[in-house]
């Protein structure tokens, strides 16, 4: 057997891409949102990021109690997204869920199921996906010949499958048994550059039902010298069956979480579905734009650690779910990922019996759609979280600008069972008699309770689907059937009556033009047997400082110029107490006559309690089916203060 070359009498390049994009990722804003909702489409590489992230998000199936946070616009990410590099957002696993959620309009929900082609355009990979790519495996690309990458006919063909006149891309003559055949061969559009593109991706392999003669030239071809195609495989590396061939993934790579296959035929990967992407047969149009749709999804693929994770059949299913459980006809309805979790499962689904379809039944339209039923735990417990964000603005004399904590109790919920939960907080808290039921600010008069003490108020407040409000309005108790592990049951925010954990109290002098001395007196306002943690106060320098000379009584200081700040930080000091830290800061000469405006000095701690007074009353718990009391549940309470922008001028 013998093969010659010779090229047809033209031989036209494939065809560029129709529509080209060069996109990053500071152009992503308000105003491509609008473009991507109304009817003129701009560039469609945003469509494709859609697609895939929506298809993708829940490829890992690493569910968080971080997803309804990370529930936000995607827009808002840029500076975290590299556009081209969608997939390793797994460490945003929400992000193509909120687009969908956002932007739910009959419109751009077409958009988004149509594959729109680009000329795909490479971006430098941001340090996140280094990282990501770096610790999974290179994966195997197994690429078919025959109407995947090309298409060809012979001289013996009676009815061909080319449009008359169409010039082939290049010709063979194969010997075969003696006789030498010419086959014609046209290359599908742009596989050229897809062959280019992945081949940086991925290991490409040729895995052909051709005999070895006709499809080791073709690959020659379409390597062009660049050996980009250098394992290939042919009919005899198949296995026939029910009339056709089939192949073996199994035999180009042991690992078949980092080998898939790019086949039109079916058939070729019966026994390996979940590590196959079909494509559509290609015979003669020139307008094709296939293998420049799949770009996209073959950059993601590249990013996870089992390809089976994206490309298994059972897995649309399962999106399919999770997204018709998260909208009802278009709005949103359920982002709880507790009730989204029942909806992924690894095994088979059996039919229902009457009894679990009562209990379907219950739980779509019952009250209680964040929790299954069926719990069980070994152990009954509960962990609640109060943790609050400390605001200041305070001027050198020590008179407080503004000061607001931000509040949020976060539970941990191990219980059995639907159990009821009443939570009851201090009695400072009071409800505005004015606002039908709302939280706001009371007269001077209303400010104290018969007792006198001082009454801390509330300026808003958000609860957990989960809590029963008429409750709350009523008894100042918090009543709910609570979803099962962690999840937030309240955000607050209070402007009154703040307990300010420190207190910065500092003192600038300059002498002359080159020298300044400071000195910062820190002192903590909370009792004595308490201990405040991670203390660090920055406090800002001139530009032109040369060199600064600390002495300070408790802790570390130290001067960074990347910074403009000296950095004082403190372990661990207890309550009532008080410190101090001196500089002695050099001064560069400069012509400028503009006086230096001093930045405020910033604070950050952590101390053990809650500086708005918010206090847990009791923590009870109830479940009247399994019989077990609230004295069988082990409870938990911490309270944390924290600060948020926590400043002081000088």
């Amino acid at each position: 057997m013998e093969v010659n070359e010779d090229s047809g009498d033209q031989n036209p390049e494939p065809e560029e891409a129709t529509a080209s994009s060069n996109i990053t990722a500071d152009e992503i804003d308000q105003e491509t949102a609008k473009k991507l909702r109304g009817d003129a489409i701009g560039d469609t590489m945003y469509s494709e990021v859609f697609v895939l992230n929506t298809l993708l998000q829940f490829s890992d199936l690493q569910w968080s109690s971080e997803v309804e946070d990370n529930l936000c616009f995607l827009w808002d990410m840029t500076e975290e997204i590299d556009v081209s590099r969608y997939l390793f957002q797994v460490s945003y696993p929400s992000l193509a869920c909120s687009a969908l959620v956002k932007y739910n309009e009959p419109r751009f929900i077409e958009i988004i199921i149509q594959h729109q082609s680009v000329k795909y355009d490479l971006f430098p990979l941001s340090p996140l996906s280094r990282h990501r790519l770096s610790i999974v495996k290179r994966k195997v690309l197994v690429l078919d010949l025959d109407e995947t990458l090309i298409h060809s006919h012979h001289d013996g063909v009676v009815r061909q499958t080319v449009r008359p006149g169409t010039p082939p891309d290049f010709v063979l003559k194969v010997v075969i048994d003696r006789h030498p055949v010419r086959f014609f061969v046209h290359k599908r559009p742009h596989v050229d550059f897809f062959l280019d593109i992945v081949s940086q991706w991925y290991e490409l392999v040729v895995f052909t039902a051709s005999m070895e003669i006709y499809g080791a030239a073709v690959a020659d071809k379409l390597d062009a010298g660049r050996g980009i195609l250098q394992r290939r495989f042919y009919r005899q590396h198949c296995t026939p069956d029910l009339g056709s061939y089939t192949k073996d993934l199994g035999a180009i790579c042991n690992d078949l979480s980092s080998v898939f296959i790019l086949d039109n035929s079916p058939g070729a990967y019966r026994a390996y579905p979940d590590n196959a992407i079909p494509i559509k047969s290609w015979f003669s149009d020139p307008t094709d734009v296939a293998l420049l749709n799949l770009l996209p999804v073959l950059d993601a693929l590249r990013f996870t650690a089992d390809v089976r994770s994206v490309l298994s059949r059972n897995l649309h299913l399962h999106r399919l779910c999770v997204f018709a459980e998260i909208l009802d006809f278009g709005y949103p309805q359920n982002t709880d990922t507790g009730v989204l979790k029942t909806f992924i499962t690894q095994q088979g689904i059996k039919s229902a019996t009457k009894e679990e379809q009562a209990q379907i039944t219950s739980q779509v339209t019952g009250q209680i759609g964040w929790r299954r039923e069926g719990i069980k735990y070994r152990r009954n417990e509960l962990f609640l979280d109060v943790l609050e964000y400390v605001n200041l603005l305070m001027s050198p004399q020590g008179q407080v600008l503004s000061a607001h904590v931000a509040g949020k109790v976060v539970m941990k919920s191990y219980l059995s069972g639907m159990p009821e939960c009443k939570f009851g907080i201090n009695d400072k808290i009071v409800m505005d008699a004015k606002g039908k039921g709302g939280l706001g600010s009371t007269s001077d008069s209303d400010q104290t309770r018969s007792g006198g003490k001082p009454v801390v108020v509330i300026d808003d407040c958000q609860f957990h689907q989960c809590v029963k409000l008429s409750k709350f309005e009523t008894e100042h108790s918090i009543s709910f059937i609570p979803p099962d592990g962690e999840f937030e049951l309240m955000r607050y925010r209070t402007t009154k009556d703040i307990s300010l954990p420190f207190r910065v109290i500092p003192l600038v002098r300059e002498v002359g033009r080159t020298k300044m001395e400071v000195k910062v007196v820190l002192k903590s306002n909370f009792k004595p047997s308490l201990l405040g943690q991670k203390i660090e106060v920055k406090i800002p320098t001139p530009l032109n400082t040369s060199g600064v000379q600390l002495i300070c009584l408790k802790g570390k200081a130290k001067y960074k110029a990347s910074e403009n700040a000296i950095v004082w930080k403190i372990k661990r000091m207890a309550g009532m107490k008080e410190t101090q830290l001196s500089a002695e800061i050099e001064l560069l000469e400069t012509d400028t006559k503009k006086k230096w405006t001093r930045p405020p000095i910033s604070m950050n701690f952590e101390v053990p309690f809650a500086p708005s007074g918010f206090k847990v009353r009791y923590l009870k718990v109830f479940e009247p089916k399994l019989n077990y009391s609230d004295h069988d549940v082990i409870k938990w309470v911490r309270y944390i203060g924290r600060s948020g922008l926590y400043e002081t001028r000088c």
